[in-house]
């Protein structure tokens, strides 16, 4: 299957962790896992082991679960405050 034809464009890990964190990427992800952040700047330019990949994709996922409820409680007081009159 040719790659123009995939509905949705393939990421690497390093462009799903800049989608979630986009500033301070390094210390984020280096606190997200615990990791020292020379290991966390490390295994971002390079792959992470499949182990750690799902490791990531979780804490990727509830983060990005607790930010949705944080935009969703930011949206609902901006219409709170467009209502107003």
């Amino acid at each position: 299957m040719l790659r123009t034809r995939i509905a949705t464009p393939m990421i690497d890990e390093a462009a799903a962790i800049r989608a979630v964190y986009p500033r301070h990427t390094m210390k984020r992800l280096a606190r997200l896992l615990g990791m020292p952040l020379d290991t966390a700047r490390h295994s971002l330019y390079r792959r992470f082991s499949s182990a750690r990949r799902r490791e990531l994709a979780t804490a990727l996922l509830a983060e990005m679960d607790a930010q949705e409820v944080e935009r969703g409680a930011v949206r609902r007081r901006l219409a709170e405050w467009a209502a107003e009159e």
